[in-house]
């Protein structure tokens, strides 16, 4: 937990900020043109037609669970080695939407760097670690991802003015309610630097790993009246490319909180099973990260 502090406090500095930056910018989009006053700048682009832009600051506190193969030792559970329950990890999100069409990317990061006890034996590149023995770790552990998305569906539930659904979600009228489907296709990869000794003994594991994985999803956002919605979005992925298997579902509830900042609170699960090598090399990282999140979200 010693990144918490720097991390909510990143969290609290960028609303801040983005909040002064909404009253300092006035925005005028018309059919093909659009202009953008920032202070004694102004910019004009022909457009034809407008890009609505959604930046997210994030906090995510997952915990990792899952087995692993170190060295061409045993397959071992990572619980066995006592680690702290959450981790701490900075992340974010982009999407730059152009009527159906949505580019996204997001991506996390977090270092676990501690001394630990062992809960039970295992081996790993020749050595037998046995319950009771401490060992140190040091795990830097981030993805990203990039995917193109298209709206293939609007079903307006109400809109509370008889027009139909909304472009776009957080423009749905106050008394509105818009449900719309994203099916997207991209890429992610994946990095893990990871270094582990046995405490007075032989390293056990110093191994960088790097692996891009094809991936295909969809998503689901639900607009609702007063400025809350609730977003669903899921994809799988690897199938042999990189990872053997990988998969990624997220949950979150949003609220508007001025007319270009909104807050998140969701939940995310994303696994990834992985494996290099063989015999004595043979490496296995068949791990979930999992927990609740909380955002900021900024919209231009």
């Amino acid at each position: 937990m010693k990144h918490a502090g720097i991390a909510m406090g990143l969290v609290v500095v960028l609303g801040a900020g983005a909040n002064a930056l909404a009253q300092s910018i006035e925005t005028e989009v018309a059919e093909g043109t659009g202009e953008a006053t920032v202070g004694d700048l102004s910019l004009n682009i022909d457009t034809g037609a407008s890009w609505n832009v959604r930046a997210t600051a994030s906090v995510w506190f997952p915990s990792l669970r899952g087995e692993q193969t170190l060295g061409g030792g045993s397959r071992f559970d990572i619980d066995i080695i006592d680690q702290p329950d959450v981790q701490v990890a900075p992340r974010y999100e982009l999407a730059f939407r152009r009527e159906k069409w949505t580019v996204l990317t997001s991506g996390f990061v977090f270092n676990m760097d501690e001394n630990a006890t062992a809960t039970d034996s295992f081996t790993a590149s020749g050595t037998t670690v046995n319950a009771g023995d401490r060992v140190s770790y040091d795990i830097d552990y981030w993805s990203a991802d990039l995917f193109l998305a298209y709206r293939f569906a609007d079903m307006p539930i109400d809109n509370g003015n008889g027009r139909g659904a909304p472009p776009s979600p957080f423009s749905v009228p106050r008394d509105g309610v818009g449900l719309f489907f994203d099916v997207l296709g991209g890429a992610r990869v994946w990095h893990l630097d990871y270094q582990m000794n046995q405490i007075g003994g032989p390293s056990l594991i110093d191994q960088q790993e790097t692996w891009v994985d094809p991936v295909i999803g969809g998503r689901m956002l639900l607009d609702l009246p007063h400025g809350f919605g609730l977003e669903v979005r899921g994809d799988v992925g690897g199938f042999g490319v990189g990872s053997d298997f990988a998969w990624n579902i997220g949950v979150a509830f949003r609220a508007e909180l001025a007319d270009h900042i909104g807050a998140e609170i969701g939940f995310r699960h994303l696994q990834t099973n992985y494996e290099s090598g063989s015999g004595a090399d043979l490496f296995e990282w068949d791990i979930a990260s999992a927990g609740l999140y909380g955002s900021i979200v900024f919209r231009f």
